[in-house]
Order: C-alpha cells, then structure tokens, then sequence
C-alpha cells in the first residue's frame, strides 16, 4: 500500500468515539497510577523509597566515636533565628502542601569543631547518639541523632547527612505528641565573614519506615563564637576520644603534642 493510499483511508465515526474513549481510560489508568505510586514514596522524582527508609528506621542509636575535619571557615558556634522553606510534599495525603517560599522563626545553635590535630586542622565530633533540642514558632522538637556521616568536603562547600528520632511537641492547646524517623542532608557554604548559607534537604518518615514529608529549606547561620577546643561536653570527654579515634584509624600521627 503506498503512502497516497494511507492519505486516503478515513475512519468512521463510532469507531473514531471507541478508539478516543479507550484512549482517555488508558490515560485514567496510568495517571491514577503514578498517583499511587507517588503517595507511596516510590517515585523517583521524590528522592525518597520506602526501601531505604525502611533500612533507616532499623537503625540504633548505637555509641559510635567518629570524626571528621571541617574547612575553618565553618569552624566556630552558630546561630540561626529563621529559615525558609522552599517545599514540601505530604505523602499521607499525596500533595503538595508548600509550592510558595515560607519564612518560618527558627531557633538553633550548633557548635562545629571540637578539637585540633597536629596539622592545625579542625575536627567535627560525629559521636552519637547526641541528644538536641529544636524549636520553631508553632512546635519544638527532642531529637536524639543516631548517625552524623559526612558526604562532601571541600573548600567552598561542606554536605553533612544525619538521621534523628524525633518527639514533636506541638505549642497549640490538644496537639498530639508525634514521634519519627528525620534524615536531614544539610549543605553549608560560605556567604561572608562571620556568615555561611545551609541548604537542607528533610526527609521525615514514620518508625516503621514509610514516607510522611519531604521539605527543603534554607537559612543563614551567623557566627556568635570563633572556634575554641572543647574538650568536655554532654558526651563526656572529647580530648580522649578524639586521640581514641585517630589511633584507631592509624591516624596517629595527627596527635596533638602537650
């Protein structure tokens, strides 16, 4: 059959309609699909699968002593009294629920750099479980952080993920107190002296590993204190297990003379 033939077949009108309806229930089909799929956390444009949150969920807050070097420029305790959130997707309902940047009052404080090693690099303790405290302007979060592994390093910029179980505490008379898993991949770079720019990246799922928010955020931290060696904090004594942790690690070199 030639091209000009093709040209020139026509198709009737009711086969038309039948052809047009089994096209719209396909389509139905596969959008009601993606729904489901999406709502389950396993799409991948969520960067969030049940799978790996599950894994996640498993894990104990077990005692680790690790650590690792951060760029001076990060070194010091910081200070942050709002943030904005970008987005955020709620997997329960399968929506949405921020399209539109939202500044939120925030308070943190987080001390970065702990002790020195020979070089005069300065090291981040990593020791957990840790425990936190975190308040916004409508709940206030304990969390307990059960792992601190660092993901990037270099001069311009530094990426930290850390997992956490979380009791949220809402400030609203009758709001139940709610307990999860939260991932949080933190990215910090320099803006100016004294300021550096984190970009988070929040993944909140419930103890049994699946998905309930994702969020992204972004705030300015301001340095209140130069860095300054900490050899005694809430998890007992940092002097030790730093040395403990660059012995084992053949690191040892690295010791810091008296």
């Amino acid at each position: 059959m030639s091209s000009t033939d093709l040209r020139n077949i026509t198709v009737s009108k009711p086969i038309a309609m039948i052809l047009l309806l089994s096209f719209l229930l396909l389509l139905s089909a596969l959008l009601n699909t993606i729904k489901q799929i999406t709502q389950n956390g396993l799409f991948t444009g969520t960067n969030f699968f049940c799978a790996r949150t599950a894994s996640l969920s498993n894990q104990e807050a077990l005692g680790v002593n690790s650590w690792f070097p951060v760029p001076r420029w990060l070194a010091g305790t910081w200070e942050a009294n709002e943030e904005t959130v970008l987005d955020a997707y709620d997997y329960k309902q399968g929506i949405q629920t921020i399209s539109e940047p939202m500044r939120i009052d925030t308070l943190r404080r987080s001390v970065v750099g702990t002790q020195c090693d020979s070089l005069g690099r300065i090291w981040y303790c990593a020791c957990t479980p840790i425990e936190r405290t975190l308040e916004t302007e409508s709940f206030v979060d304990h969390q307990t952080i059960e792992r601190i592994s660092l993901v990037a390093n270099s001069t311009t910029q530094i990426t930290v993920d850390s997992l956490a179980k979380v009791t949220r505490s809402g400030k609203s008379i009758g709001q139940e107190q709610k307990v999860f898993k939260e991932e949080t991949i933190a990215t910090y770079r320099p803006v100016s002296d004294g300021i550096v720019r984190a970009n988070f990246l929040i993944n909140d799922f419930d103890l049994q590993g699946h998905p309930l928010v994702s969020s992204r955020a972004t705030c300015y931290e301001r340095q209140i204190e130069p860095f300054k060696v900490v050899d005694q904090d809430e998890r007992g004594d940092l002097r030790s297990k730093f040395q403990e942790f660059l012995i084992e690690n053949g690191l040892g070199n690295l010791l810091a003379k008296n």
